[in-house]
């Protein structure tokens, strides 16, 4: 018994030995010398690129599936025609020029435990190439890519994701100059695409491209995740988009999306999820469409782009519901920052939105169930004819502690009901801190109201209370202003 646990670790130290000279650029050129290593070359392979060698590998394989072993590929070019299966025991090792030339009927699999190969192009031709589930990493290199040589490497990501299920991005420019078509990609526990960071990782992404599409075609992604990639637009023609996707929770991390139409577009979605993203000249960073529900959006910035997060939903028969903003920013925005409609309990915490100068606000909510405002910075560029928040047939929500600034309306409430605006300040509004149009059950409490005309009205409203505020503005009849029945002012301090 000792006998053979001693013979099973000499042969993973030599495995692991033999992998870390090969990192190191000392790949041996035989290993039979080494126990439990195997020269594939010396068992009847031959790596002269016309050989099939499937027959020869199969019966190696077979001879090492019982008690383990490593396959060791030496520089050339393996010719597979027919099907490889490598079972997890049986480790695999490819040295450094080294090429699987897999053929238009040929298929290899690769569930090995231990797999080392060099970031290079070690896959080629037409037939496919499956596994990699314990292998950490995929490079796109493997099937073909060179990052920073302004050729495209779409076709080789393509197969990395749909033959691994996985790609890992080194540092430099990979181009994207086709669709990646997502549908038939490898599942398991998801589909994942990690990079060295937005800085580092980037993709060139050609006009009216799709670099990742899991939609078209019928394609859906159950879990979707990228973390650490730029996308970037050629020119920035504000035509392409990074990614997207139908169904499932895509899960964007660490990213950033320059010069696009659409950063991440997803429908039917469930707990999406993103977190520390950066965007600048951008149409729409985020777009939901149709229902999808508990969304959640953390630290994203968007400079100098149209909208951040944008979810335009025809209920269907239901509504999305549950989006959350914690901590989000966006800057000078040439259309709303968020715009959303059709949904149901979205909530925007400790958010700013500064400097933006199109759109009909800086946040618009229409048809809510319910919403709320928390915390939250809010400004316009200075002469711009947009509001602050904009709430039009919302059922519920709230506007609390948040600062509102250099709009043409600060709040616009129209044919909405059971809204509150509590612990705001509100400055230098060009024509009103507060417009109604149409509304109802309207509480106003606490607030700091700034001097130019702190209420309008466009339509008669109906229960309007207006308590403990404070204006800069004199003193005025609330009920009049509001063409409001069942109007409540009181104890309110005014200006003279």
């Amino acid at each position: 018994m000792k006998t053979v646990k001693l013979k099973r670790f000499l042969c993973l130290t030599a495995a692991l030995l033999l992998a870390v000279f090969l990192l190191a650029g000392c790949a041996p050129t035989a290993v039979k010398t080494v126990e439990g290593v195997y020269n594939v070359l010396e068992h009847g392979v031959k790596n002269d690129g016309k050989t099939d060698v499937s027959e020869a590998l199969n019966s190696l394989i077979g001879e090492l599936s019982k008690d383990g072993g490593t396959l060791y590929f030496p520089a050339g070019a393996y010719r597979v025609s027919g099907s490889v299966s490598v079972p997890y025991k049986v480790g695999v090792v490819i040295a450094d020029g080294a090429v699987i030339d897999v053929g238009e009927d040929g298929f290899i699999k690769f569930n090995s435990a231990a797999f080392s190969a060099p970031v290079s192009q070690i896959f080629k031709g037409e037939g496919a190439v499956s596994g990699f589930g314990s292998v950490p990493n995929v490079y796109p290199e493997w099937f073909g890519a060179i990052s920073d040589d302004g050729m495209d490497d779409s076709e080789a990501v393509g197969k990395a994701i749909r033959y691994a299920g996985k790609v890992t991005f080194g540092e430099g420019v990979y181009d994207i100059d086709k669709s990646i078509s997502l549908k038939g990609a490898v599942m398991g526990s998801g589909l994942n695409i990690i990079g060295k960071g937005s800085d580092k990782s980037k993709l060139s992404i050609g006009n009216g491209v799709i670099a990742f599409d899991a939609h078209s075609d019928g394609a859906s992604i159950h879990v979707f995740e990228i973390n650490g990639v730029g996308f970037y637009e050629k020119n920035d023609g504000k035509t392409s988009y990074a990614v997207k996707t139908n169904g499932g929770a895509v899960q964007v991390y660490n990213c950033h999306f320059e010069g696009l139409d659409r950063g991440v577009w997803f429908d039917y979605g469930g707990y999406p999820q993103f977190e520390n993203n950066t965007a600048k000249n951008t149409n729409v960073v985020f777009e939901i469409s149709e229902r999808s529900m508990f969304i959640y959006f953390e630290k994203c910035r968007a400079e100098d782009c149209g909208t951040l997060v944008k979810a335009v939903v025809s209920p269907s028969g239901g509504v999305s519901n549950g989006i959350l903003l914690l901590d989000c920013e966006s800057v000078n925005a040439y259309a709303e920052d968020v715009y959303i409609t059709e949904n149901q309990a979205v909530w925007l915490y400790n958010c700013s939105f500064t400097g933006g100068y199109g759109g009909v606000a800086a946040v618009y909510y229409g048809s809510h169930a319910d919403s709320g405002i928390d915390n939250c910075v809010i400004s316009s560029k200075p002469g711009s004819e947009r509001a602050g928040v904009f709430y039009e047939n919302v059922a519920w929500g709230s506007l609390t502690g948040c600062r509102i600034s250099d709009c043409e309306n600060a709040v616009i409430l129209k044919r909405s009901r059971t809204i509150t605006v509590t612990d705001s300040v509100f400055e230098n509004n060009g024509v009103s801190d507060l417009r109604l149009n149409g509304s109802y059950r309207i509480y106003v409490t606490r607030n700091e109201f700034g001097a130019a005309s702190p209420f309008a009205r466009d339509n008669a409203n109906n229960h309007v209370s207006v308590t403990e505020n404070s204006f800069k503005a004199a003193e005025f009849d609330v009920a009049e202003v509001f063409d409001a029945e069942n109007a409540v002012c009181k104890d309110n301090i005014f200006g003279k």
